[in-house]
């Protein structure tokens, strides 16, 4: 049986779970899942290739989802006349 991970190792991975965890909600892209399935998958393999993938993941879906946010904020205000 493999021995548990140490606790600083996964500790910076929590609060960037927990952003993918909210991206999950919103009905935007599937990446926030890509990334954390990869996480997992990497974190249970103790694979660190996995989890960097899945964290570079992340970041693409946290830049992406940003730039959908912002765009249909900007369509929203030009529609309603700038309210």
């Amino acid at each position: 049986m493999a021995p548990d991970l140490p606790d600083s190792s996964t500790r910076w991975l929590r609060p960037f779970l927990f952003r993918l965890g909210m991206l999950n909600a919103l009905p935007i892209n599937p990446l926030p899942c890509l990334g954390t399935m990869l996480i997992g998958i990497g974190i249970a393999s103790r694979d660190g290739l996995a989890v960097l993938c899945g964290v570079a993941v992340g970041v693409a879906d946290t830049i992406a989802s940003i730039g959908l946010i912002y765009g249909g904020w900007q369509v929203a205000n030009s529609l309603l006349g700038g309210v």
